[in-house]
């Protein structure tokens, strides 16, 4: 059976299914209850269309498989059996159904639009900035430090939306950087959603998205590494010397966060991931159960489990706990394969655009991993953080298979030796 829409609308209304609850414009269409009927849909479709087991082709797959049948184990000894079988399974449904739908995403659209499924996740986010700068939507955290909203939860959630743009941004700027009208509209839109993610003060998604610009940088041919590495040289020099308190202002600013050198970088941070620490000793080898908090055994059965639990502060503390060293260790073994493979087609590829695109997504995949050290979204599978995780690893792995030439980007006439056909 074809899938002769899939790629204009069923794999963006997913994205959006899972964001759209943060933003608030978009919440009363897509909450907490809209996203399960979309990924019901998404999940039969794929059925239908022998989709949905297509992520178990890949090492990262089956061992995903093995992390959520594990899962399932951890619901005999947990202190809330049915939450631990719930939680097992809504993970079951996102990770399967985000990395097929990514994987078929890459098969139906040419090339160039791989990443087109985030425009409107990025529409709305930009327009979610641009609405509530009006409003002056912002807030404090534990630190003191205010960080821009938007129309969205908080600074944290809105600087995430923002990083998740990033690829798709940096892409489309790549790919019309010769035409000089859609050169100044893509730099002009990327600048907006560079600016907004400054104003969040989000440490963990700008770190994502400095992932995402490494990973355009290592695909780059050496004589534009060469430019950049020179020009940012000398700007960054410009400004120690030219303006030295600006320096200080912006580290107090976003390395520490209005605390002192004594408080440290991790000030905000230090009392959650100590509780999550001691929580994840006690889980010890096997876990307290998925999805539980050990010690909270009260839990009303719904469609979210906002109320229930604590904020873990960190993924793989929170495995330890809920999974054990065992959930742990095939946690860190499928994350082995997932970036050993990306990275050794990535630098096995010639020089070109399909090279520039998955050095793009492998480091935003990075830079999600190291979003995961700092905010527990790994086991929230319902969160936005999971589901654009799970589709992005979804669109890597189809990448790496595409064998189609990709001299159908508008690659200008410098770079008219760098596309041509190629197949990994």
């Amino acid at each position: 059976m074809h899938l002769p829409k899939l790629k204009a609308w069923l794999l963006p209304i997913y994205l959006l299914a899972f964001t759209g609850s943060a933003v608030s414009f978009l919440s009363p269409v897509f909450n907490t209850t809209t996203r399960w009927i979309v990924l019901a849909g998404v999940v039969t479709y794929l059925l239908l269309n022998r989709q949905l087991a297509q992520p178990l082709r890949t090492r990262f797959g089956l061992l995903t498989l093995v992390f959520v049948l594990w899962a399932f184990i951890t619901g005999l000894w947990s202190a809330l059996p049915l939450l631990s079988y719930l939680k097992a399974f809504s993970f079951l449904l996102i990770s399967f159904g985000g990395m097929a739908i990514g994987q078929a995403w890459v098969r139906l659209n040419l090339p160039q639009d791989g990443l087109k499924y985030l425009e409107p996740l990025t529409i709305v986010t930009l327009l979610a900035g641009l609405l509530g700068q009006t409003t002056g939507q912002g807030n404090s955290d534990i630190t003191g430090t205010f960080g821009f909203q938007g129309m969205t939860d908080n600074p944290n959630m809105f600087g995430s939306l923002l990083a998740m743009c990033a690829p798709f941004l940096a892409w489309q700027t790549y790919c019309n950087w010769e035409n000089k009208k859609k050169r100044v509209l893509w730099l002009l839109l990327s600048g907006v959603d560079l600016y907004y993610l400054l104003a969040s003060v989000s440490r963990a998604s700008i770190l994502v998205t400095l992932c995402t610009m490494l990973g355009l940088f290592l695909a780059l041919g050496q004589s534009r590494k060469v430019i950049i590495f020179v020009l940012a040289g000398a700007l960054i020099g410009s400004v120690l010397l030219i303006a030295p308190q600006q320096v200080e202002q912006i580290s107090n600013r976003f390395i520490y966060k209005g605390q002192t050198a004594e408080e440290g970088i991790t000030y905000s941070r230090n009392e959650v991931w100590q509780e999550s620490y001691d929580l994840a000793v006690k889980g010890g080898l096997v876990g307290g159960g998925y999805g539980v908090t050990i010690g909270i055994n009260n839990f009303d059965v719904g469609l979210t489990t906002v109320g229930y639990g604590r904020e873990k502060g960190n993924s793989q503390l929170a495995i330890v706990e809920e999974t054990g060293l065992v959930g742990l260790a095939i946690y860190l073994i499928s994350l082995v394969f997932l970036f050993r493979h990306l990275g050794r087609v990535v630098f096995k590829l010639p020089r070109g655009p399909h090279k520039i695109l998955l050095g793009i997504v492998t480091g935003t995949l990075v830079g999600m991993l190291v979003h995961s050290m700092l905010e527990a979204w790994w086991v929230a599978s319902a969160s936005p953080e999971s589901a654009y995780f799970w589709v992005l690893a979804g669109v890597a792995h189809a990448l790496t298979k595409d064998k189609r030439s990709m001299g159908v980007l508008p690659a200008p006439e410098s770079r008219r030796r760098d596309v041509q056909r190629y197949s990994v």
